[in-house]
């Protein structure tokens, strides 16, 4: 889910980071996130500008400092509370007060 939050922040004009401890999972969203804007581009749905442009908008990497500097931050990790309360800490010592910080849950 958290592939498709960045992608839609990513086209609606938004800088955004894609965060993941797994190096794997990264490049599965950086695909997903191609694959997905061609599919938009190849059905006229946004141009291919407009695409490249989206692509461009997303960083892609481990490390949750990286992305200090957002504005907002949405957990999107699976299902599991102990997991989600854990990166919700780490959010908060990571992002400042004025960060908003949201869920998928």
């Amino acid at each position: 889910m958290g592939s498709g939050i960045s992608l839609v922040a990513a086209q609606s004009g938004t800088d955004c980071w894609q965060i993941d401890i797994s190096a794997e999972q990264l490049e599965r969203a950086k695909a997903y996130h191609a694959k997905t804007v061609a599919r938009a581009v190849s059905k006229q749905r946004m141009t291919e500008e407009e695409g490249t442009a989206a692509l461009a908008r997303i960083r892609y990497t481990q490390s949750m400092a990286d992305g200090r500097n957002a504005e907002w931050a949405v957990e999107a990790a699976s299902e599991n509370v102990d997991v989600k309360k854990k990166i919700f800490v780490a959010m908060q010592s990571t992002f400042s007060a004025s960060t908003v910080l949201a869920t998928n849950k």
